[in-house]
């Protein structure tokens, strides 16, 4: 299947801890929470480089289905006629993962995996910043909470080489969030301002 592709330098990352699944993502383009994270119960998909939503859209109607993230990949790899120029990272609620990333996709890129998350990168001013991002998750923070904190460390430690514009957070689990900054000088920040405002929200 084609479907057209945007290019966005992207770094990520997709995780798995206190009974929810998210993704976490900051861009120097605008509106990247529209395109490249994904989020169920089952599953969260990154899917960015030259972005194609269709890893995300199809990626996550696999999970559902209770397809593994090897072979979920596989196909949308498969099926694709530039999978040289994406990006992808697909995480399930069983801690199974996969990565890809393409050789065309936007220098540098990097990518890191662990037990429970995936961190990766491209168009990056610093190969480490998925390395500073999946040390920063270790934080005692609440779930949501180091998501974001471990986008402000990739973004200290070189983010987007374009800076960053915007900034997204999805979470599905005991608690659903969805955060999207479209645009901004200060994404990450916006987006944990945004974070704080939903925490001290009575609880009903």
């Amino acid at each position: 299947m084609v479907e057209a592709a945007t290019l966005t330098g992207t770094f990520s990352i997709l995780a798995v801890g206190e009974g929810s699944i998210g993704v976490a993502v900051a861009s120097g383009s605008t509106s990247v929470g529209d395109r490249v994270p994904w989020v169920s119960k089952r599953g969260a998909v990154a899917t960015q480089g030259y972005t194609n939503v269709r890893y995300g859209r199809e990626g996550i109607s696999l999970l559902k289905l209770g397809y593994d993230p090897g072979r979920i990949l596989r196909k949308l790899l498969r099926d694709d006629d530039s999978p040289q120029r994406r990006q992808v990272a697909i995480i399930d609620h069983d801690r199974r993962k996969a990565v890809h990333t393409g050789s065309e996709c936007p220098k540098e890129t990097g990518s890191v995996t662990g037990t429970d998350l995936i961190c990766i990168g491209n168009m990056l001013s610093n190969p480490e910043v998925p390395r500073a991002m999946a040390d920063a998750y270790r934080s005692p923070s609440p779930f949501p909470a180091r998501l974001v904190g471990a986008l402000r460390a990739g973004s200290s430690e070189g983010g987007d080489r374009r800076g960053e514009r915007s900034a997204a957070l999805l979470v599905c689990g005991k608690r659903d969030i969805a955060i999207r900054i479209s645009s901004s000088r200060t994404p990450i920040d916006d987006l944990g301002a945004k974070l704080r405002g939903l925490d001290s929200r009575p609880q009903t």
